[in-house]
């Protein structure tokens, strides 16, 4: 697999005033497609209180889409390209950039709830900072082989990649390791869909691809106690997004028992931002926030209400879409509590089946 030369040169330093290595970047890569993503993605982090830099490298955003997000945005065309399912191998190309300092590479899917500090002290202090994955019993032996690795990888827990936080100056071979396994994989991967049925996640070693490629480095490459792992109850993704309590919509502060998480990740497929996403769409608290990342008057970005679909507008009529299927959820739920148990489970039953014809998320 190789990758082929983009147009644009590394960032220089010198040139952007009152920047020094040692600051903390915060990076994302966003096409035409999620680009709704990357708006709700800069403003929660400005309204969490992180003013530094963020860049976003430009997988295939439009002009329009470009010069927007140039407000607050370093926009950059990345040094490779690469298209289709492997556009995610573009997250490791940090090293290629100029970045120096602490990183923080964050998806385009997901909503800053709060400051981030003790993930970048923890960064600036040497460790790699991951997040747990959904699947965290993930694991293929054959990586080895297949990576040219030097060492089988440990059986660790399964990593997700979409945030990771680590001082670049600390970890300066991370990266262009990162990126030449991703060479590795297969190219038959490239020829199956992004979003792949669950039978064929469990069967496949790049189901995930950048992902699975990064869990295998760690684990052979990586001591264990220099990898600090966030767990899902602080970094949560669906379905826990739907359990989630919003304390502050405001200051986006929302509450999963007794955390306060630092952010939400909307990792299922199709995003909420596009037309064709409502009939499987979690109406959860993570679209409930992007709602409000968007339009507001207190946003540095954004965008015409008339541009995104209903249920993403902060109206009336948004709301009543939003809103209405999650208390229809959280109803039926306290309804089948109060069921014996096996009328409980039965009730369920049905209830699964009516819903998936209604559509309630």
């Amino acid at each position: 697999m190789s990758f082929s030369p983009g147009a644009a040169s590394a960032l220089d330093e010198s040139e952007i005033p009152g920047r020094r290595a040692g600051e903390v970047t915060y990076v994302t890569v966003a096409d035409e497609r999620f680009f709704v993503g990357a708006v709700a993605l800069v403003n929660s982090l400005r309204l969490t209180g992180h003013h530094e830099r963020i860049v976003v490298l430009d997988a295939g955003l439009t002009p329009e889409q470009r010069a927007l997000l140039a407000h607050e945005c370093e926009i950059v065309q990345p040094p490779v390209t690469r298209e289709g399912v492997f556009v995610v191998f573009l997250k490791t190309v940090l090293h290629l950039l100029g970045l120096r300092g602490t990183v923080v590479l964050v998806d385009s899917d997901v909503v800053v709830t709060r400051h981030l500090g003790p993930v970048v002290e923890a960064a600036q202090a040497g460790q790699i900072v991951l997040v747990a994955d959904q699947f965290p019993e993930r694991h293929f032996p054959e990586w080895q082989e297949i990576l040219d690795l030097e060492r089988p990888p440990r059986r660790d827990p399964h990593l997700g990649a979409g945030f990771i936080a680590l001082d670049l100056d600390q970890w300066p071979d991370f990266m262009p390791r990162w990126l030449d396994l991703c060479q590795r994989v297969p190219e038959e991967r490239a020829d199956l869909p992004f979003d792949l049925p669950r039978d064929v996640v469990r069967a496949n070693p790049f189901a995930f691809p950048e992902q699975d490629v990064l869990n295998a480095m760690l684990a052979s490459e990586v001591e264990k106690d220099r990898v600090e792992v966030f767990s899902l109850d602080v970094f949560p993704g669906p379905p826990h997004n739907d359990g989630l309590r919003i304390v502050d919509r405001g200051a986006l502060r929302v509450a999963h028992g007794e955390h306060e998480p630092f952010l939400l990740h909307y990792w299922n497929h199709p995003k909420p931002w596009l037309p064709d996403a409502r009939a499987g769409l979690a109406m959860d608290a993570y679209v409930e926030l992007l709602a409000r990342l968007l339009t507001a008057a207190d946003l540095p970005l954004r965008l015409p209400a008339a541009d995104l679909p209903v249920w993403l507008r902060d109206d009336v009529r948004g709301r009543l879409v939003r809103r209405a299927p999650r208390r229809a959820r959280r109803t039926i739920r306290a309804i089948l509590r109060a069921l014996p148990a096996p009328f409980e489970q039965r009730a369920r039953d049905v209830g699964g089946i009516v819903a998936a014809r209604l559509r309630l998320g």
